[in-house]
């Protein structure tokens, strides 16, 4: 149940919360997507929390916010111990904690703010890239796709993930528009950020939208060179990246990917001698790219898997309409360009190839890229679906037509006055 003094520094939270994504998605013509998603969000949040409280990493984070809030407010005995890489949320937690208490909610309706502007930033970077008609419908695949509700809805770390990387999506999106400015702004800004939130997946989605970018460039006065400024100085980020995550450390790579493998959801990975490494983990990354992407693969199904249900078929989904998307679409290149980002997130992923359950979680990370490829795929196949209704009716009318024709041309009534004398002649 909710805690009575949570209430004021929560509902205050909400209106504000509500305020700046209502502002947003009305200036990004997605209101509808973006209020349903804020409130989605933040019921599912704070429901999730009120019945069943915090588990696992989320009582974790939680301590680590209290203690950067008693920190902050000035009490020396408190010793705040933050993990590599992972910073970030307890960090901008425990600021939410300094000034209103510590009250999980709070970091629930963060996540929920995060999420519910997810979906205006993703129909922006998708007009901006060419593809309007898709803008809308890429809005509504963040909202109800329901593994990246769920996950994003719990007090971790999952909703800042995804809000900076579509804002590097955005970034790629201002590039090819030819707006540099913004795009290194905003591209050096939540790459910066993810250091604090998933450092090598942030590294490895800058060096996608450079190369995406590089790709797009092609044939484009000056995108080539906008694409080499963005890369000059994001050589630096790309070790970065690597250095603040812990878990491609030389000495744990080996033991990460197999401890992985203990308990329910295993899934065994690439392991073993010649794997123990920086540069082996990396190898065995390459070799299980195709798994993490397309797994569980039929015959790796087992009766614990019962629960991955519901992330398997929406991902499945999601890569239905994208195949659809890069199969049909006229002018593939950019789709095509996106696959760059969404494939080096994908890998990072697949480093922890050890347990299905985090690998379905964790590849959601590739979702704000991979949404606009399906969101271009639904509009292609919606189109073409509504095309062969009209056919089927239109055929049905001409059948009617000629049917109606037919007996008007048989009928004993029709023949006798078309060949009766006319009287009083």
């Amino acid at each position: 149940m909710p805690s009575v003094d949570a209430l004021l520094p929560l509902t205050a939270l909400s209106l504000v919360g509500l305020l700046v994504v209502s502002v947003v998605g009305q200036r990004s013509q997605t209101l509808a997507p973006v209020l349903v998603g804020y409130c989605g969000h933040l019921m599912l949040g704070l429901g999730n929390y009120w019945i069943n409280g915090l588990v696992a990493d989320q009582n974790t984070f939680n301590g680590q916010a209290m203690s950067v809030a008693a920190s902050l407010s000035g009490d020396s005995g408190t010793t705040v111990s933050l993990n590599l890489g992972k910073e970030g949320f307890p960090f901008i937690v425990g600021l939410l904690y300094t000034f209103a208490g510590p009250y999980p909610e709070l970091g629930l309706a963060l996540n929920a703010i995060l999420m519910g502007l997810v979906p205006a930033i993703v129909a922006t970077a998708c007009r901006g890239l060419g593809y309007s008609e898709a803008a809308v419908i890429a809005a509504w695949f963040v909202v109800v796709l329901p593994p990246l509700a769920y996950w994003t809805s719990l007090f971790a770390r999952e909703a800042m993930a995804s809000f900076f990387l579509s804002l590097m999506l955005l970034a790629l999106s201002l590039l090819y528009e030819g707006r540099i400015v913004r795009a290194l702004v905003v591209a050096w800004s939540s790459t910066a950020a993810m250091m604090f939130v998933r450092p090598q997946v942030g590294a490895l989605a800058l060096a996608g939208i450079v190369i995406a970018a590089l790709i797009m460039g092609r044939g484009q006065d000056g995108t080539v060179t906008r694409a080499l400024v963005l890369a000059a100085p994001s050589v630096a980020l790309l070790p970065l990246g690597f250095l603040r995550g812990p878990d491609l450390d030389p000495t744990s790579a080996g033991s990460l990917r197999e401890g992985l493998g203990e308990g329910a959801n295993t899934a065994t990975g690439v392991t073993g001698d010649g794997f123990d490494t920086t540069f082996g983990a990396l190898v065995g990354s390459l070799l299980d790219l195709p798994r993490a992407t397309l797994g569980p693969l039929p015959w790796e199904w087992s009766v614990t898997y019962w629960q991955l249900i519901i992330d398997v078929v929406s991902w499945a989904i999601v890569l239905s309409f994208a195949f659809i998307a890069l199969r049909r679409a006229k002018d593939r290149r950019v789709l095509i360009s996106l696959l760059i980002p969404a494939g080096l997130v994908l890998l990072a992923t697949s480093a922890i190839m050890g347990n299905w359950g985090i690998v379905v979680r964790m590849r959601l990370q590739a979702l704000p890229f991979l949404i606009v490829i399906a969101a271009v795929g639904f509009q292609i196949w919606r189109a073409h679906a509504h095309e062969k209704v009209e056919r089927r009716v239109r055929s049905r009318r001409y059948a009617a037509e000629l049917e109606r024709i037919r007996k008007r041309k048989s009928s004993p009534l029709s023949v006798s006055s078309i060949n009766s004398p006319v009287q009083g002649q």
